[in-house]
């Protein structure tokens, strides 16, 4: 039986989870990675603006993702990606949060996925 799953990062313009401007997706498949994936983000035009708190940490201003994938483009490279793989977050609340904000944002459907939180776990164990 394999055990494959998708670790999956956002970073976001502002302080609204809706934002996302970056998000990093990696592969894993028996213990190993298999395949990673990164792609800017335009995001939604309601809560485009960028917050220089959040440029500090990464680093990614508004004039990088001018010509990046919009939301819908990028929802379907990272659905596309997963492939119903068991997404992995660090604090999934908030990458979870991204997904499911922009969604609402862009009026888009937010898919139904499954996951886990290493922050969780890690407080557990």
């Amino acid at each position: 039986m394999s055990d494959a799953w998708v670790a999956i990062d956002f970073e976001t313009a502002n302080g609204y989870r809706g934002s996302p401007c970056a998000v990093g997706l990696t592969a894993v498949e028996d213990g190993r990675v298999t395949e990673r994936m990164h792609t800017l983000i335009q995001p939604p035009a309601a809560y485009r603006h960028f917050d220089p708190y959040n440029t500090r940490i990464h680093g990614i201003e508004a004039s990088d993702v001018e010509t990046a994938p919009s939301w819908a483009e990028s929802l379907q490279r990272i659905l596309e990606f997963t492939a119903g793989r068991t997404l992995v977050a660090h604090n999934a609340a908030f990458d979870l949060g991204v997904l499911r904000d922009a969604c609402t944002a862009e009026g888009n459907p937010c898919p139904t996925l499954r996951y886990a939180c290493s922050l969780v776990v890690s407080r557990r164990t």
